[in-house]
Parts: C-alpha cells; sequence; structure tokens
C-alpha cells in the first residue's frame, strides 16, 4: 500500500488494465466497502462482466454506446465518468439523470473541459445528447486551478489567526468548495 509523506498507510487506488477488456480497479477495503449497486446494474445492462471483490473491482468488456439512465443523485463523478466516456464509443449515445443532479457544479466542470478540448454535446434538463468516436482536441495547455477542498483548511487557519498565503486563481470560483473564500 501507498505510504502518505509522514509514512503511514493512505487509500490507494489504482487501476490495471489487462487484456481483452478486463480492468482491475483497486483500493482499500474502506474504498472497495461502498455501495457499488448503480455501477453493477449498469454494467450488466450494457453487457459488461463486473465482479466486486473485497479488495477491488473487475470489469470485463468495452462501454457502447446507447440510452444510459442514472440516477443523478448517487455521484457526480459517475455522471462526469460517463461524460467523459462516452464521446469514445462507436455511436451516438442519450444520458438521461433520474434524479435531480447532487454535485451539478462539478459536472459543470466537467462540461467546461470536455467543449474546452473540443467535445461535442448537447444538454437539457437531465438530459445529455453525446455524438460518439469524437477525438477532442490534443496539445493544448492547460491550467488547473488549485483544489479548493484542500485550500480551505489553510483558509480557516488564516481565520482562526494564521497567515498562510493562498493565491486565487481565475478557476478557483468555479469550484464548489471556493466559497470558503467568502467566510
Amino acid at each position: 500500500m501507498p505510504l502518505s509523506a509522514d509514512r503511514r498507510p493512505r487509500e490507494a487506488h489504482s487501476l490495471r488494465r489487462t487484456r481483452y477488456g478486463t480492468t482491475v480497479f483497486r483500493g482499500s477495503a474502506r474504498l472497495m466497502a461502498r455501495p457499488m449497486e448503480d455501477y453493477e446494474r449498469l454494467c450488466r445492462e450494457k453487457g459488461i462482466g463486473y465482479l466486486h471483490g473485497t479488495d477491488g473491482i473487475t470489469v470485463r468488456g468495452v462501454l457502447p454506446a446507447g440510452e444510459y439512465h442514472v440516477a443523478g443523485d448517487v455521484s457526480s463523478q459517475f455522471c462526469t465518468g460517463l461524460l467523459l466516456a462516452l464521446p469514445h464509443t462507436d455511436g451516438n449515445s442519450t444520458l438521461r439523470l433520474q434524479t435531480s443532479l447532487a454535485g451539478a457544479p462539478y459536472v459543470a466542470l466537467t462540461e467546461r473541459t470536455l467543449l474546452s478540448f473540443g467535445y461535442s454535446f448537447a444538454a437539457g434538463y437531465g438530459c445529455y445528447s453525446i455524438p460518439g468516436n469524437q477525438t477532442g482536441a490534443g496539445g493544448l495547455h492547460v491550467t488547473l486551478p488549485a483544489d479548493q477542498s484542500s485550500a480551505a483548511f489553510f483558509g480557516a487557519l488564516n481565520v482562526l489567526g494564521g497567515q498562510v498565503k493562498i493565491p486565487q486563481e481565475e478557476g478557483d470560483r468555479l469550484q464548489p468548495d471556493g466559497v470558503w473564500r467568502d467566510l
């Protein structure tokens, strides 16, 4: 298991792609204990093999183009992952959110990123139409803003009398966790 700077084990996430479209996601036991039923259901619906063990998840197959119905309130990462993957499928896809979107500002960041790399999609209330066979633009220079959820701890220290200098960048306000700056 990877160690943190102070030599304590930290939660590990890894991805190993193997032959024949098999991918193994590995993580800590705590991570693997999280509910994964929505992911399993989606894989089974799309003909993708899915095995959830205590030390990892193994999937086998290729994400196909098509109609996807997912709960929007489960995880913004789930929606983001599909938005990033579906443009690479071999046909057009539709992503329909069955419930209101949790973490909508995070999904908005994904939308902005996709557009900046030349991907196209149409978004309506709870629905995305995503053309397949897209390849996005490469060779772009991208500056990533600091992670505001991490910066908030240093901001709290300043509220308590600390003097940590935290530079503010243009992209900071796009992250929902950047609201700490208004305290």
